[in-house]
């Protein structure tokens, strides 16, 4: 079995990635990215949350809804309040300037929304959050948790002012990041015993089932980019995992070691695959996963 072509954890790792880019670049004349406009967003849906319960409403680590925040705030976005129940507990807030960002990038992000979701439809985006939830990516549960199913993705018109986007339609971008941070959580907790995390796992695989690969395959394989490819391949490299194929080959190739580690930690890859899962639901759920990283790449493209 091919890990790149089949790991669930990859796979939504690639659409997250993919689809960060299509939002980035819709937001960029804002001067907001994707993960500052969401937690704008979802400090104006869910005020007044403290940071641990916001970072858990958007399946975030703390320290990294931790820096957004500061960054945020030294745009004058965003004020740090303290809490009148518990002064050990930080509100975040938005600022005039901040609520007014936030409204000036709503139009940009429905745009890349009907980029996204036009390409998928109702049905197609219904299913993907079924696949999610089935998996348990997404704890629809938790209190908090107010998104509805995307009843309008067919057709989605961004002019369209009749409903409060901020309040009512998913976000694309936060569920599959969201989602996709939620499994390799479970796959890293999984590999742990091997001393390997999915992200070097996934390079291996790459690096292992594709002969004289090159860093720049790699980032396409993994749906990475140059910089991030690189840095993990360097890793690797300090690990003595992978090294430069000896001639008269060119590109990457595993050590003795970095096949060891492989192969040790193959086994505990799929029980982390079928963890949560039949084998007979992993077909259907990687058809489903790749109609979404394709519609996210056409998206992308447009």
């Amino acid at each position: 079995m091919s890990v790149v072509d089949s790991c669930i954890c990859l796979k939504l790792r690639m659409i997250a990635r993919t689809t960060a880019v299509l939002y980035d670049a819709a937001l960029q004349p804002t001067g907001l990215n994707a993960a500052q406009f969401s937690a704008l967003r979802n400090i104006y849906r869910f005020v007044p949350l403290g940071v641990s319960q916001l970072a858990e409403v958007m399946l975030l680590e703390r320290t990294t809804l931790t820096r957004n925040l500061q960054l945020l705030a030294s745009k004058s976005l965003v004020e740090l309040q303290v809490s009148e129940v518990d002064q050990r507990i930080q509100i975040p807030a938005l600022t005039d300037a901040g609520i007014e960002t936030l409204k000036a990038a709503v139009p940009k992000w429905r745009l890349a929304q009907r980029r996204l979701l036009g390409g998928l439809g109702t049905a197609g985006w219904n299913e993907i959050l079924a696949t999610l939830r089935a998996a348990a990516a997404l704890n629809e549960q938790a209190p908090r948790r107010l998104y509805v199913m995307s009843h309008d993705a067919e057709g989605f018109d961004e002019t369209d002012g009749t409903s409060d986007s901020i309040d009512f339609q998913r976000c694309a971008n936060s569920t599959l990041r969201g989602a996709a941070r939620y499994v390799t959580r479970e796959y890293d907790a999984i590999l742990r015993p091997e001393a390997i995390k999915s992200t070097q796992f996934h390079v291996l695989a790459a690096v292992a089932e594709n002969r004289n690969v090159r860093v720049q395959d790699i980032a396409t394989l993994l749906a990475l980019d140059q910089a991030s490819a690189t840095l993990a391949i360097n890793g690797l490299k300090r690990l003595k995992w992978i090294e430069k194929a000896k001639k008269p080959s060119v590109g990457l190739s595993l050590t003795a070691a970095g096949l060891r580690t492989f192969e040790a930690a193959t086994p505990l890859w799929l029980k982390a695959q079928r963890s949560r899962m039949p084998d007979a639901a992993l077909s259907k759920w990687n058809g489903i996963l790749d109609k979404a990283l394709m519609a996210a790449l056409k998206a992308k493209a447009l």
